[in-house]
């Protein structure tokens, strides 16, 4: 956390402590004193994000596993999260209150967060592609006005992913999509981006 918004941050846990606002002290008390910590891992209902979790944790960050719903239930928690990690299947029908989870995690500051889709290697060929595409773009990732027209899903933070990549006409988006899990998981956090929306929580 930034200093300023440190020193916010202590001044509310002072304040909340002496009003009983417990809530709030709750919040505060979960924020990570430093940046990296562990990250949120929340898979959809029947997703066996597993193999993509072992993964996480031989990148040196160890998942902390929550059901993804918890993100609209205990946003607080999530956002107390340094990184947020979505978990979908491919080609897995999302329900209203799954999508709802994954966007609201989705509004946490950009690059603090991915949504990930596992067994990309189930996918038998482009038309199948583009399906789960197109659908992830229309549910999660795209504005009120804005169409599919073949966009790149990694520019919001969303990729696809497989235990096993294998060599077929997905071989090199899953290479790509790899590489920018793992830069992710070994980059920096947007500390200053995470700071500012957490003090806004909190207030």
């Amino acid at each position: 956390m930034t200093q300023p918004h440190a020193a916010l941050v202590a001044d509310l846990r002072t304040l909340a402590a002496a009003e009983g606002w417990e809530a709030v002290t709750a919040f505060t008390d979960a924020l990570p004193a430093e940046a990296g910590g562990p990250v949120l891992a929340l898979p959809g209902p029947d997703v066996a994000a597993e193999p993509l979790l072992r993964t996480v944790a031989a990148a040196g960050a160890p998942p902390v596993v929550r059901p993804l719903l918890e993100a609209v239930e205990s946003p607080d928690r999530t956002l107390a999260a340094d990184r947020a990690l979505v978990v979908f299947r491919c080609g897995q029908l999302l329900s209203l209150e799954e999508a709802e989870a994954a966007r609201t995690v989705a509004q946490r500051p950009d690059g603090s967060y991915l949504i990930v889709f596992v067994g990309a290697d189930r996918l038998a060929d482009p038309d199948e592609l583009e399906l789960v595409q197109r659908a992830a773009w229309r549910v999660l990732l795209a504005g009120p006005t804005e169409d599919w027209r073949g966009q790149d899903l990694a520019e919001r933070a969303c990729l696809l992913w497989a235990a096993q990549p294998g060599n077929g006409f997905l071989a090199g988006r899953l290479a790509r999509d790899a590489a920018l899990l793992r830069d992710w998981l070994s980059g920096p956090v947007p500390a200053a981006a995470l700071a500012t929306a957490r003090t806004a929580r909190a207030l």
